[in-house]
């Protein structure tokens, strides 16, 4: 007997095998054998591995938040001024700091500010060019999170930075002493 022919017997041979196991309900088991019997733990095992690498995936998007009513620390006030290319004036207060550290990081800092002294801070910093609009509800939704109520009087705009950073700048003018201004320091 030539391979050829040999190798034909040996496929008949196989399904006729096949078909009287599946006959006689062994084929299942041996299926199971063959598995280790374990091929809906093998099913949940794939299931589960999808889920933990989803988990992973969500997870190096996330953000950590820091949100507070508090001022910055000393350490953030300098980090953001040398990250944002500005310097606050003496007479600035520093109200509040918001941090959200991902993919795209972002701070928010809010303080308030002589009236008189606004315009010298615009002066020194990246906004000094930055057209500041009347009314910018990008900029509002920016700082809503910050900002108690719209105000009735202000102005707003953004400047690119390097290092593919942006400024966003939202300047509260409803009080005529005082200016509340909304900084947003963000990658792009």
């Amino acid at each position: 007997m030539d391979s050829y022919a040999r190798q034909r017997m040996s496929r008949t041979d196989h399904a006729a095998s096949r078909a009287t196991l599946h006959a006689a309900g062994s084929l299942d088991r041996i299926d199971a054998f063959v598995t280790g019997g374990h091929r809906s733990t093998l099913r949940a095992f794939g299931s589960a591995a999808a889920r933990l690498v989803v988990a992973i995936v969500l997870l190096g998007c996330s953000t950590v938040n820091s949100s507070s009513d508090k001022p910055p620390t000393a350490e953030q006030r300098l980090q953001f001024e040398r990250e944002a290319s500005v310097t606050f004036p003496a007479s600035a207060e520093l109200i509040a700091w918001r941090e959200e550290r991902g993919i795209d990081g972002a701070v928010w800092l809010k303080f308030k500010i002589p009236a008189a002294d606004f315009q010298a801070f615009i002066d020194k910093s990246p906004l000094q060019k930055t057209p500041l609009a009347a009314s910018d509800k990008y900029q509002e939704h920016q700082f809503r999170d910050l900002l108690p109520v719209t105000p009735t009087r202000y102005r707003a705009g953004q400047q690119a930075l390097p290092s593919g950073r942006v400024l966003n700048i939202l300047a509260d003018e409803s009080d005529p002493k005082t200016v509340v201004v909304y900084l947003m320091l963000h990658e792009t």
